[in-house]
C-alpha cells in the first residue's frame, strides 16, 4: 500500500497543474475582454458626436445611422398635373390678359412629386432610393404621371389610386423673369385618410429622412411626423401650399421647418424685411418648439438658425445658363437637395451650398431645357417638372458623391467641360475655377440670381 502512494500523487499533480493552466487562460480571455470594452466605451462618444442627429438635437438618438445609405429618402405629398400659362404680366382684380405662348405646357408636378425626382435624380449612383407616397387620381393623368415619375428614378411602389377624386392640378403664371405664381386644385391629395397615414408607419421609421409639404391634409403630416420623430428619422417639414396656421404639436416633431420670406411672414404675422426681422420670426416659431428653421431668400440666399441659436448663411449661387428661366419647383429642388446631404451626415453649411446649387440649377437655362424637349414629344410621358432638376446631373453630384467631398469649383468647371451647349454660352468662361469658388466661372454675376 506505502510503495503505491507515489504512483498516486503523479496524477494528482497532473490535474492540479491543467486546471491552473486553464485557469490562467479563461484570465487572460477575461482581461481582453474586459480592455476591448473599455477601448469601445472611449471611442464611443466621438462616434455619436459624428452622427447629425446627435450634433442637431433630433430625439430618439439621431435621424442619420451608419447605413443610412441603404435607407430611402422618403417623400409624402402632394401629386399634381401642372399646367403652365406664360403671360406678359400677371392680371389685376377683375382683368383678363392674354398668354403670350400659344400653348401650355403640361408636367408632372407637385411639392410631393417635385422633391421626389429632385431626390431621385440627385441620388443617382448612390444606392439610396427615393420613394414617393402620394395619391393618384381616378382619371386619365394617373399611369401617364406613374411612368414620368419612374423614369425619373422615383420609387412609387407605396401611392395610392383614388377612387373618387381626379389628379391634383396645379394652374402655373409664368411671367418672362422666371417668377410663377399658382393656384392648386387639390383633387386626389384631399383624399387622404387616417388609416393610409397609420400603414406608413413601417416605412417612415426605416427612412434615412422624411420631406413633408402642405399640400396634404395636416393630420397625414401630423401623424407621420409623430412616427418619424420617435423612431429619430429627420423631418424637414416644407410650409408651403395650403394657406393655414401650423399646429405647435406639429413644430415640436419636425427636426427643419422649411418657409419661403412670404410664408414666414404668413406664419408669424411679423414684417419680414432686413435678416434681424427674418431671425426674430424664426425665433418667434422656435419659442413655439421648432427647432431648426430654414428660410429661403430668392436672390439672397438662403438662412439657417439652428436649434442652438447659431445662424448659418449661404449666398445664391450664380445661375448656369446665366439667367433665370423658370422658378418653378426650384425651392422643391433646395430642400430635396438639403435633405440628401443631411442623410449623409454633412454639416449644415455643406448641405446648404450643395441645395444652392440644385437651386440655381433648377431654375436656369440648362433645367428648362430639358423640360421642353419632354414636352415636344407628342404621345409621351408627362415631362417631371423642370424645377425638379435636368437629367443629367453628375456635375453637381460630385459635390456629395463618394467619400470626398468635391467643391461646387470643380463641380462647374466639369460642367464646363462636359456640355458644350452651356460653355458655348457667351455669359460662361472657360477659365479653370478654383476649389469652392462661389464664381463657377460666370461672368455676368451682376445679374441677380435666384437659387430658390
Amino acid at each position: 500500500r506505502n510503495s503505491s502512494q507515489p504512483a498516486l500523487a503523479a496524477p494528482g499533480l497532473f490535474v492540479t497543474q491543467l486546471l491552473l493552466i486553464i485557469g490562467m487562460a479563461i484570465g487572460v480571455v477575461a482581461a481582453l475582454v474586459v480592455l476591448s470594452a473599455l477601448a469601445a466605451a472611449d471611442h464611443r462618444p466621438r462616434a455619436i458626436a459624428s452622427k447629425p442627429g446627435a450634433l442637431l438635437g433630433l430625439r430618439g438618438g439621431g435621424g442619420v445611422h451608419d447605413d443610412g445609405v441603404t435607407k430611402p429618402l422618403v417623400v409624402v405629398g402632394s401629386l399634381n398635373v401642372d399646367i403652365t400659362i406664360e403671360v406678359e404680366r400677371l392680371p389685376k382684380k377683375e382683368e383678363t390678359v392674354m398668354a403670350s405662348s400659344p400653348c401650355t405646357s403640361v408636367a408632372v408636378g407637385g411639392k410631393g412629386a417635385n422633391q421626389a425626382a429632385a431626390a431621385a435624380r440627385l441620388a443617382t449612383g448612390t444606392g439610396r432610393p427615393a420613394v414617393l407616397v402620394c395619391e393618384f387620381g381616378n382619371d386619365g393623368y394617373a399611369e401617364t404621371m406613374r411612368t414620368a415619375l419612374q423614369e425619373a428614378g422615383v420609387d412609387v411602389s407605396r401611392c395610392a389610386h383614388s377612387a373618387e377624386l381626379p389628379t391634383g392640378q396645379g394652374i402655373v403664371m409664368l411671367t418672362p423673369d422666371g417668377a410663377a405664381s399658382s393656384i392648386v386644385v387639390p383633387g386626389a391629395n384631399a383624399g387622404w385618410t387616417a388609416e393610409r397615414a397609420a400603414a406608413l408607419e413601417e416605412l417612415v421609421c426605416g427612412a434615412s429622412a422624411v420631406l413633408l409639404q402642405r399640400e396634404i391634409p395636416e393630420e397625414v403630416n401630423l401623424a407621420v411626423a409623430r412616427f418619424a420623430c420617435a423612431a429619430g428619422v429627420p423631418v424637414l417639414q416644407d410650409v408651403g401650399g395650403e394657406d393655414r396656421p401650423i399646429d405647435d404639436e406639429l413644430l415640436r416633431e419636425v427636426a427643419y421647418v422649411c418657409p419661403n420670406e412670404t410664408e414666414l411672414e404668413r406664419l408669424t404675422g411679423m414684417t419680414i424685411g432686413s435678416e434681424a426681422e427674418i431671425l426674430a420670426a424664426g425665433r418667434s416659431l422656435q419659442s413655439r418648439g421648432a427647432r431648426n428653421v430654414l428660410v429661403t431668400l430668392g436672390g439672397d440666399g438662403s438662412l439657417l438658425l439652428e436649434e442652438g441659436g447659431r445662424v448659418v448663411r449661404q449666398g445664391a449661387l450664380p445661375i448656369p445658363g446665366g439667367r433665370v428661366v423658370d422658378a418653378t419647383g426650384a425651392g422643391d429642388s433646395f430642400r430635396a437637395a438639403f435633405a440628401l446631404a443631411l442623410t449623409e451626415g454633412r454639416p449644415h453649411e455643406q448641405c446648404m451650398r450643395f441645395a444652392a446649387a440644385a437651386g440655381a440649377v433648377a431654375v436656369g437655362a440648362a433645367a428648362a431645357a430639358v423640360g421642353a424637349a419632354a414636352a415636344g414629344s407628342a404621345g409621351g410621358a408627362f415631362p417631371v417638372n423642370r424645377g425638379a432638376l435636368p437629367v443629367n446631373l453628375s456635375w453637381l453630384t460630385t459635390l456629395h458623391a463618394g467619400s470626398t467631398p468635391r467643391g461646387l469649383g470643380d463641380a462647374c468647371a466639369a460642367y464646363q467641360t462636359s456640355t458644350a451647349e452651356v460653355t458655348r454660352r457667351k455669359n460662361w468662361r472657360r477659365a479653370p475655377v478654383a476649389r469652392g469658388s462661389d464664381s463657377c466661372g460666370v461672368e455676368s454675376v451682376s445679374q441677380k440670381s435666384c437659387d430658390a
